[in-house]
């Protein structure tokens, strides 16, 4: 598990994260993972590889809040012996960190996941940063804000976020006030006839 503490002479958060880790990866998970068909015999991971790969990557560093670099899966027939089937590279989206992490599935079908963590974690003071809300995790948050003050909410989803998580800007999950309120809108407006036809 990554060490983090606060000791800079600038305030900026940091943490020193193990070099990498090995992961099993669940049945499901693999079913997810599925390689979409490109062209001449290339393959790519479905659009939310990412997200069932984010799982892993936050057990041993919880703080990364990251964008999509790369998404590679190995050729059909590749003769190439030596590459992993699949390789990503996630980079940090906070400014100045250079921390990233480059994830690897080494044979197709199997459950091994490898994660590396080259660069250094340092997120700056004062800087949040949370990944869209969407799918399930929105479905359940409009559940939450059913007959709920959007910002009692977001109070109660920043609370739950451990200390450290909270003290790196990492905001995955928790989205900012405004987001909130549109979920809350979003969840109001389902079911509702639209207004022309009111009208007519």
């Amino acid at each position: 598990m990554a060490r983090s503490d606060v000791p800079s002479p600038f305030g900026d958060f940091c943490a020193e994260l193990p070099p990498g880790a090995w992961y099993c990866l669940s049945l499901a998970d693999i079913a997810r993972l599925t390689p979409v068909a490109r062209e001449v015999g290339r393959r790519a991971m479905p659009a939310d590889w990412d997200n069932v790969l984010l799982k892993y990557v936050q057990k041993t560093n919880p703080y990364f809040e990251f964008s999509c670099d790369q998404n590679r899966v190995k050729k059909v027939n590749s003769r190439k012996k030596n590459t992993p089937f699949f390789r990503g590279i996630l980079k940090c989206t906070f400014p100045g960190c250079s921390v990233s992490a480059v994830v690897k599935i080494w044979q197709e079908n199997n459950d091994q996941l490898e994660v590396t963590y080259p660069g250094n974690l340092r997120h700056r003071r004062g800087v949040h940063h949370g990944r869209r809300i969407k799918g399930a995790a929105r479905d359940e948050i409009k559940r939450a804000l059913h007959g709920s003050d959007p910002n009692r909410v977001h109070h109660r989803l920043l609370s739950n976020l451990p200390a450290k998580v909270y003290a790196s800007g990492n905001r995955d999950g928790v989205g900012s006030h405004k987001m909130l309120q549109k979920i809350s809108s979003e969840r109001n407006l389902r079911g509702r006839p639209f207004t022309d036809t009111i009208q007519s």
